[in-house]
């Protein structure tokens, strides 16, 4: 994402839209979120996530509450629950992500996964799980099992908050 982002700002500075200063301070705070959330990643490879609950949600705030459109997301575990890899799924709209459960059937596969963690955002900051969104998390559920790979949540992140689908009974 930051690297992406400097040509955009050198044309803003070279337009005159924005100075040096500002596109140098906007690149630098970029920077800075894809460090941490780097780093809160290899924090979290090695260890048993589902009994660190509050490393993944902050990994996943990290990740998912600014973004301007939503996102679905997918962490991938091992028979220890330790993360193998965690990937972005669909990049959606302003209000829609879809999500093809062969999509993450495939995937967890391909990671060799025992149990998978699903997460997405509304960016509009609405916590409620849509209709759209319990379908779903249904469907990747059923699909994951004939193949004998666990759905272990669902997380929400809505801002600054979330919802779990296995801490609401709801998984």
């Amino acid at each position: 994402p930051a690297p992406a982002l400097a040509p955009v700002l050198q044309a803003l500075v070279a337009d005159g839209l924005c100075t040096r200063e500002v596109a140098n301070g906007a690149l630098l705070f970029s920077l800075i979120k894809d460090i941490a959330t780097r780093l809160s990643s290899d924090e979290m490879r090695g260890r048993d996530l589902l009994s660190s609950p509050e490393a993944v949600v902050n990994y996943l705030k990290l990740s998912l509450q600014h973004l301007p459109d939503e996102e679905f997301h997918a962490l991938f575990l091992d028979n220890s629950n330790r993360l193998i890899a965690s990937e972005i799924i669909h990049a959606g709209t302003v209000n829609k992500s879809i999500v093809y459960p062969r999509t993450i059937v495939e995937r967890a596969l391909y990671n060799h996964a025992a149990g998978v963690i699903i997460a997405h955002n509304h960016p509009g900051a609405s916590i409620s799980p849509s209709k759209e969104d319990r379908t779903a998390t249904t469907a990747v559920a059923a699909a994951l099992a004939t193949v004998e790979i666990t759905l272990l949540d669902h997380i929400l992140i809505a801002g600054n908050r979330h919802i779990s689908w296995k801490e609401e009974g709801m998984l």
